[in-house]
């Protein structure tokens, strides 16, 4: 991927062993950009040093896991007990696991809140919302009428956003779990949803399109074409929307205009606060699980 700006500063590094190839879903930057989760196909989660690229704390679960998310203060990881249906956090200071509930369900997704105290997660029709300290539930999300996909909290922590089979999108008070929008439109299964930095759109994909709304007034800003890109993330200022797919790299979109601005082969991610990216490139390294990843500073 070229260089958005001059001042665009890159450090690449080479990860071994992280198997990131065919199953990477995502990698999570905490608050400040130091650190990277990463899982890999062979059932492992990494953390590390996004200034030396060194591996400082590895986990080997002994069950397989479909989910992960790594909270904004650096101090947890939530991923899901699949064949027995539990949310785990480990604790990447203490090394402590700890199980929050076993459900009846598998678990979809799961997202922290910006602070770090409480997790969504995606469990059949409903959205349940934890706390992380004490393991309580605080209360569900109810109003989808079809299996949920996704669930993300805006940058302000007010809003939960989610997506299902229904094809909707839905606008949660992160406070009280009470339903504010339901925003339809998709002609499919909405894949993802993401707020924007500036906590004013929520970007939704399936696997053809991503939908831009406001979140405030529920108003349809832009409809953006693609294929399979449904892994999102923002630049800084939300004036940029990345794309993400394995089998088809990377697009990057105006906000504004829906204009393709460019692609590449690379996996990219924004950082939470937009001013990291996280460039993965699955083109090396396939014979050995080894890929290059490229952190760069916006």
């Amino acid at each position: 991927m070229q260089q958005q700006s001059k001042r665009t500063k890159t450090k690449k590094f080479e990860i071994r062993l992280i198997e990131f190839i065919s199953s990477l879903s995502r990698v999570f930057f905490n608050r400040d950009n130091t650190l990277l989760a990463s899982r890999g196909i062979r059932n492992t989660i990494g953390i590390w040093d996004t200034a030396s690229g060194v591996l400082l704390k590895s986990l080997k679960p002994s069950y397989r896991f479909n989910c992960i998310s790594f909270s904004l203060d650096g101090e947890n990881v939530a991923f899901d007990d699949c064949l027995n249906c539990k949310i785990v956090i480990w604790n990447v200071v203490s090394g402590k696991l700890s199980e929050i509930l076993t459900l009846k369900k598998n678990i979809k997704s799961i997202s922290f809140s910006p602070n770090g105290n409480v997790i969504a997660c995606c469990i059949g029709k409903f959205i349940h919302v934890w706390d992380v300290k004490t393991g309580n539930l605080l209360f569900d999300l109810k109003g989808h009428t079809k299996s949920t996909t996704s669930a993300s909290f805006s940058p302000n922590g007010k809003i939960i956003a989610t997506g299902s089979h229904d094809k909707s999108v839905r606008l949660w008070d992160a406070t009280n779990g009470k339903l504010l929008k339901t925003l339809y439109g998709h002609n499919g299964i909405v894949m993802s949803v993401l707020c924007s930095p500036d906590n004013n759109i929520v970007a939704s994909a399936n696997r053809i399109e991503i939908r831009l709304h406001d979140i405030s007034s529920g108003n349809l800003l832009r409809i953006i074409s693609m294929r399979d890109q449904y892994l999102l993330s923002f630049s800084a200022d939300s004036k940029i929307i990345v794309g993400n797919t394995n089998f088809n790299g990377s697009s990057f979109w105006n906000v504004e205009t829906g204009t393709l601005l460019q692609t590449s082969t690379d996996l990219v991610y924004f950082s939470s606060d937009g001013k990291t990216t996280a460039n993965i490139d699955t083109t090396q390294g396939h014979s050995d699980y080894s890929c290059i990843i490229k952190i760069c500073k916006i």
